[in-house]
């Protein structure tokens, strides 16, 4: 094909025909323009202005001697106001939200601003696959292939995927590419270790995470067999965390393992802490949580003068709100000697009571509430 002399390419009427014939057929503008470029030249005219004519044409607009400087401003992406921004990119999964930051520097900034928040994130752990789901929808799941070569990904709606490597290792390296590029948060997170996770997983953790962690304001950790918790409490937001619920399966966990636990600054700036579906307390562990606004726990060989102990401990703690405290062997109602007086109306339980204890040196009270044989709640008046 001959080149087109300039006296065309210069010619306006003449590009606007050409953009014309393609709007047209009704392609995809930037499959138009490559057409427009190939017959035309590369230099003829911009990808901005084709779009343009293209979006005129295409909508009926036949105007050629329209005047564009009449146009109202054109704003670009990036000038729009940010309540715009959020209005958008609320609607793109966080895949799409990645490729966006590559597209220039302003919007690299612009995703880098955002909060993507979830009201729940669960994940579960199994022997052959892990699940994610976001705000209880199932978002994606890593399944292990059947001949253990292969990791299959399912997200619902797509066409299932495959990689050379192992399920586990595409699903940390998926989460931990999320949290390096976007700022994502939850109210709830959930991780569900089944009864045949492989928990060698728990000692990578740190490969995958090194810098960016989540930010949950809950975490829920349910267990089957003896698991490194804190490995995973690590890769929380210290601070942005607030409650703690580390539950098991089947029974609970006796032995001193949790110790290290207490030493975590996602422990100490937690408020809420549930621990009594996961172990057996001594009555000296207790100290690590007098810094909490709520606790339940269970403890083992619990006296009356402890009792007396944890009573007056919590009595002049200022922060301290609510506990509930299981002790199996300890007859709860035996807390009546502390001279209690009941209050008027039921408790929380369809037959409890609620009484109070009040000492002559402080102004501070505590309301008691006997729960069972061998479980109380005591919390601040």
């Amino acid at each position: 094909m001959a080149p087109l002399p300039d006296s065309f390419k210069n010619n306006s009427t003449f590009l606007k025909s050409c953009i014309l014939y393609e709007a047209l057929h009704k392609k995809p503008v930037s499959q138009s323009y490559r057409n427009f470029c190939e017959k035309i030249g590369d230099d003829v005219m911009s990808y901005y202005d084709f779009e343009y004519w293209y979006c005129r044409f295409y909508h009926g607009e036949m105007d050629f001697e329209h005047d564009r400087s009449t146009d109202p401003p054109h704003h670009t992406f990036p000038q729009l106001p940010a309540e715009i921004h959020d209005m958008i990119l609320k609607s793109l999964n966080c895949k799409a939200k990645i490729n966006m930051r590559r597209v220039c520097k302003r919007m690299k900034q612009i995703i880098g601003n955002q909060v993507v928040m979830y009201n729940q994130i669960s994940v579960s752990l199994g022997g052959n696959s892990l699940s994610v789901k976001l705000n209880d929808k199932k978002c994606v799941e890593y399944q292990k292939d059947t001949d253990n070569t292969f990791c299959v990904i399912r997200r619902p709606g797509k066409p299932d995927q495959k990689k050379s490597t192992g399920y586990l290792e595409t699903a940390l390296q998926d989460m931990s590419f999320s949290l390096r590029f976007l700022t994502i948060r939850t109210q709830k997170l959930t991780i569900d270790l089944e009864k045949d996770a492989p928990l060698d997983f728990l000692n990578t953790l740190a490969k995958y995470f090194t810098k960016n962690r989540f930010l949950a304001r809950r975490i829920v950790i349910l267990i089957s067999k003896k698991t490194d918790c804190p490995k995973i409490l690590e890769l929380m937001e210290p601070g942005f965390l607030e409650e703690i619920f580390i539950g098991h399966h089947t029974k609970r966990c006796v032995s001193n393992w949790a110790d290290s636990i207490y030493v975590l600054e996602q422990w100490k700036q937690a408020t809420h802490v549930d621990l009594s579906d996961y172990i057996k307390l001594e009555f000296n562990q207790l100290r690590h949580y007098y810094h909490l606004k709520h606790f339940e726990v269970e403890l083992k060989d619990f006296t009356m003068e402890q009792a007396d102990v944890m009573r007056n401990k919590l009595i002049s703690l200022p922060q301290f709100e609510s506990c509930k405290i299981f002790a199996p062997g300890f007859s709860a109602p035996r807390l009546k000697t502390w001279e209690l007086k009941e209050l008027p109306g039921i408790g929380t339980g369809t037959e409890s009571k609620i009484y109070r204890y009040a000492r002559e040196d402080t102004d501070k009270v505590l309301d008691i509430e006997f729960l069972g044989q061998h479980f109380f709640s005591i919390s601040r008046a």
